[in-house]
């Protein structure tokens, strides 16, 4: 029974991982050109490493690099973040 407890826990918490930001998803890509991406996260489960690298790979496309351009603190008491890059 324990053992079934547990595998019911992962499954419930694992299905929160593919929802939207600020309900168990990690991050969106609010919007992106060949000049800038911003990227909405949750600091609870994703971290600022993970959006400059998801910015990066962006830039990569263009040949250019990403450049930190702006961080807003949008919902949940500050712990939504919306980040801007441009590719330089």
């Amino acid at each position: 029974m324990k053992s079934l407890m547990l595998m019911l826990l992962v499954l419930l918490l694992s299905g929160c991982a593919g929802g939207p930001v600020g309900w168990g998803g990690t991050y969106e890509v609010l919007y992106s050109n060949e000049k800038v991406i911003t990227i909405e996260y949750d600091e609870l489960v994703s971290s600022y490493k993970e959006i400059i690298t998801v910015a990066n790979d962006h830039c990569v496309q263009y040949g250019k690099v990403a450049v930190p351009a702006g961080e807003n603190t949008t919902r949940v008491s500050g712990l939504i973040k919306t980040h801007t890059f441009k590719c330089e």
